[in-house]
């Protein structure tokens, strides 16, 4: 059995050991999620393993997780944010990248196998072990936390902030906000660029704005690398890309958000910013098929003038430990990254639903391309529209009720006799 952090101070737990204490060090920039497991639970585990005959390994862990940080003010353990190295020397025996990601499993073949779930969910075990400690605030404890570690609070303290970058500093226009659904799980693609993930935050606001819904956006891993963004992005509703997590967000009804060109769509020099890369390398649409959600594009101008990248540094440094392509250079970049305040036009599509296609149909590459090939061109289309309509980065108004027309989608699902 592997057991998660069972809750008895002093039987080695690094974890339940600064839980116990009354303070402790966090590594800056990242707060990972935990589990805990309740001591009656552990020793109910043992027990059911014991008398089973199923071989192999098997993790067990309380339901539902917990950021380290929220957990640690619930048992009244005051916390210093310090850099990496000298919190890895107070912990002792962890290396670097435990202190800073998710410390979580999956209890599913426990549960298949043995037939063993545990009475306590993570919450309801550290619950019970800050009520008994002195100090302890049970009352800070929420009944669930965000398996990604979506944070509400965190996100509402960002919102002015927001809401300056959004009103006052770009001037976002919008148009079509009324296509994104009130509920369900819809899969939101757009445009990327500007090197830096500023312009989902921007789509993150206006969303929740006008439409109450978070947009959880799928981030490459290696932005999780970086202290201080890995923390901003996972709290504010990022989560790492997979189809795994996608589905399971398709299931909780999320709204998710994707760029199809990639990173290197955010790297487009800004000659070529207006052209947008294939579409037809990105999974969006076979993750559209497979869970018969609508896709609605939304195509945008603007956010590559926040950093025009002029020229270009390769660095395998940089790629290596940033996952970039290569070191950008634009004005106001590297030398004081202050992004410029040019003015954006944000043009929320009608969804395009995939009537008639099966799951099937995801596995076949020609329709995964033609309709990665048609939400592109679609996109492109209003890209030069409004492209043409504007007459300055920084003032203007493009956005009329004037969006192209758009063409049919011209296809057949396998299933039906399509190819």
């Amino acid at each position: 059995l592997r057991l998660a952090n069972v809750l008895i101070p002093g039987e080695g737990d690094l974890i339940v050991d600064r839980l116990a204490g009354r303070a402790s060090g966090t590594v800056l920039g990242h707060d990972p999620t935990i589990q805990v497991l309740a001591p009656t639970d552990a020793a109910r585990a043992l027990v059911t393993a014991a008398a089973s005959n199923k071989t192999g390994l098997f993790n067990v862990a309380g339901g539902g997780v917990i950021p380290l940080k929220k957990a640690l003010r619930a048992a009244g353990t005051s916390t210093r944010a310090l850099p990496k190295p000298l919190a890895k020397s107070l912990w002792g025996g962890l290396s670097a990248e435990q202190l800073e990601y998710n410390w979580t499993v999956s209890g599913e073949r426990a549960r298949t196998d043995m037939d063993f779930v545990p009475d306590r969910s993570t919450v309801e075990a550290l619950r019970e072990f800050v009520t008994s400690k002195e100090g302890g605030r049970p009352e800070l404890l929420r009944e669930v936390y965000d398996t990604y570690g979506l944070d509400p609070d965190y996100l509402a303290a960002w919102g002015w902030w927001f809401a300056f970058l959004r009103n006052i500093y770009w001037r976002i226009d919008t148009e079509g906000m009324e296509n994104i659904p009130d509920s369900g799980s819809a899969i939101y693609v757009s445009n990327h660029r500007g090197f830096m993930p500023l312009d989902a935050v921007m789509h993150l606001s206006l969303v929740l704005t006008h439409r109450q819904r978070v947009i959880r956006f799928l981030i490459i891993h290696s932005l999780l690398r970086i202290p201080v963004l890995c923390d901003f992005l996972t709290k504010v509703g990022g989560v790492v890309a997979s189809q795994e997590n996608a589905e399971r967000l398709h299931k909780n009804g999320d709204l998710i958000g994707m760029f199809p060109e990639g990173i290197r769509g955010t790297f487009q020099p800004y000659k070529q910013t207006l052209q947008l890369r294939d579409f037809a390398k990105s999974a969006f649409v076979k993750m559209a098929i497979e869970f018969g959600a609508p896709i609605i594009p939304v195509p945008v101008i603007g956010h590559s003038e926040i950093f025009p990248i002029l020229a270009r540094i390769d660095s395998s440094w940089v790629t290596k430990e940033l996952g970039w392509p290569y070191l950008p250079i634009a004005p106001m970049f590297p030398l004081a990254p202050v992004p410029l305040p040019s003015k954006w036009h944000v043009r929320v599509l009608q969804p395009v639903t995939l009537t008639g296609l099966t799951p099937a149909d995801a596995e076949n590459v020609k329709i995964v391309r033609d309709v990665s090939r048609y939400i592109q061109s679609i996109m492109q289309t209003n890209i030069n529209q409004m492209a043409s309509k504007r007459k300055h980065i920084f003032w203007g108004r493009v956005l009329d009720g004037t969006a192209p027309e758009r063409p049919a989608l011209p296809l057949q699902s396998r299933a039906a006799g399509g190819n």
